[in-house]
């Protein structure tokens, strides 16, 4: 019997399925091998760890607060990865820039006082000759400086410049200046919060010179003189937002004590004395201020009568301001919109208003003319509104609310304006108001939290008031006594 063999299509399909799974794991191992041989001979650093340190300055080389990443060892980020990967909390705008293989930011908005940041750098960066550093993220910390303030106190026939820190409470205040004799008028603060320039006037009350001063200086490091001029009276210092210019009003003091009206120069923390701050015959200016970064200066022309608006190119733009008062204006801190004072006499009697200057023209094209209207204050009868203080993030205009009274009962309190809804009320100052009392010079904290204040005894005569500061926290915060007996307090980063 002829056996016919039978041919099985199933066992043929299941030789043909497990030559071709050899074939392809085969192919797969293959490809991994290679692959792992090409990693081995490129040399690709995938998955190596990112070794950094951080470091912040409170005031760095160019004279403003900075954050450092300095990377270590041979694994180096791409700079671009780096900074979209960089995190900062509390989250703060700003700009980088690099120095080798360090990242250096630049914050733009004044950091928070006494509190802790985290910087936070997001893992698997680029590498600069390729691959990516692990996924793990990396987390650095860092704490800022309490509030601080600095004051002037009289001594006998000399006037110091002090320095007092503020966290939670009262601490001792230490003197920056040692005068027997002389006066400090006035001082002006670095970004940073490390140094002071001060006018400095002679007994005689005429001459005054520029000095600069550490506020954490080495033992025995004294204060250092930055200009003086036999016959000159340099006062009023302004530091500029950038960091590398000071403005101060300059004076020539005439026979017999008379001052020639106020120039407005400028000259560099180093003490290297720069050219006025806008060309002229006459170069007539006061109470300067910076806006914009300190890219444009806005103070009062009194021969004019106008307010200068300076961009650092060419003549000043002029704005024409017949009876306001020259020492009560605040910019908004993009320095596109002004605050300022003027006299009313529509009413019985002669009190004072808030104005509005807004820039014309486009976000992206304003023009050179700026729009006057009545700040959306209703100023009661009988009460003037003045001395305007722009908040460092632009949300608020404070100001002294004053009624007309005489004598001991002429009392002025402090009030907001909220700039986005027009709202306005004051502010509720406790112990620090008490009746028979009023407010004087007053300073935003940098970080628009707190207000410093000076109350002293309503109808004082004299100029050695006895003067008090306190500060106050807002949104429900209540008033705490900084300091008795000083004056001119001013906010310290």
């Amino acid at each position: 019997m002829e056996i016919i063999p039978v041919e099985s299509r199933k066992g043929d399909g299941v030789l043909k399925t497990t030559r071709q799974f050899y074939v392809i794991a085969g192919g797969i191992l293959a490809t991994l091998g290679f692959a792992l041989a090409f990693l081995l001979v490129s040399g690709d650093k995938a998955g190596q760890p990112l070794a950094a340190d951080l470091r912040y300055l409170a005031e760095g080389p160019a004279g403003l607060p900075q954050i450092e990443l300095s990377f270590q060892g041979k694994a180096q980020p791409a700079q671009a990865a780096v900074e979209a990967a960089f995190t900062l909390d509390p989250a703060t705008p700003g700009d980088f820039s690099w120095k080798d293989t360090t990242l250096i930011f630049m914050p733009a908005a004044p950091l928070r006082s006494d509190t802790a940041y985290r910087v936070r750098l997001r893992g698997g960066l680029k590498l600069q000759d390729g691959g990516r550093s692990d996924y793990r993220a990396l987390e650095w910390t860092f704490q800022t400086r309490p509030n601080r303030v600095a004051f002037l106190k009289r001594e006998g026939t000399a006037v110091n410049l002090w320095l007092q820190a503020v966290a939670g409470g009262r601490e001792t205040a230490r003197p920056l200046t040692f005068e027997t004799n002389r006066q400090v008028m006035d001082f002006t603060i670095s970004p940073g919060g490390e140094r002071i320039v001060y006018s400095l006037a002679e007994p005689d009350g005429s001459e005054a010179s520029l000095w600069l001063v550490k506020t954490n200086p080495s033992p025995g490091e004294p204060p250092r003189q930055l200009l003086y001029e036999r016959g000159i009276r340099a006062t009023e210092p302004q530091w500029s937002p950038g960091g590398d210019i000071i403005a101060y009003e300059r004076r020539l003091v005439l026979n017999g004590g008379d001052l020639s009206p106020s120039q407005l120069w400028l000259i560099q923390p180093d003490g290297t004395s720069l050219a006025p701050l806008y060309s002229g015959a006459d170069r007539v200016g006061t109470t300067l201020t910076w806006a914009a970064g300190g890219s444009k200066a806005f103070f009062w022309e009194p021969d004019r009568q106008s307010l200068g608006i300076f961009n650092f190119t060419g003549e000043p733009v002029w704005q024409p301001l017949p009876g306001v008062i020259p020492q009560d204006f605040t910019v908004s801190p993009d320095g596109k919109k002004v605050v300022l004072t003027r006299y009313d006499y529509s009413g019985a009697s002669q009190r004072q208003l808030l104005i509005y200057l807004t820039q014309a023209g486009s976000k992206d094209q304003p023009s050179k003319e700026w729009q006057v209207a009545n700040l959306p204050v209703a100023t009661p009868d009988g009460y003037s509104d003045y001395f305007p203080e722009w908040s460092p993030d632009g949300k608020y205009v404070a100001f002294l609310r004053q009624n007309s009274a005489a004598g001991p009962q002429k009392e002025s309190r402090l009030w907001l304006f909220e700039v986005e809804t027009g709202r306005n009320w004051p502010l509720d100052l406790g112990e620090a108001a008490l009746p028979g009392t009023t407010l004087g010079a007053y300073q935003w904290a940098p970080d628009s939290r707190k207000i410093l204040f000076e109350v002293y005894p309503t109808g004082w005569k004299t100029g050695n008031k006895p003067t008090n500061i306190w500060e106050i926290t807002l949104n429900g915060g209540t008033c705490s006594l900084i300091a008795e007996n000083v004056f001119s307090g001013k906010w310290v980063n």
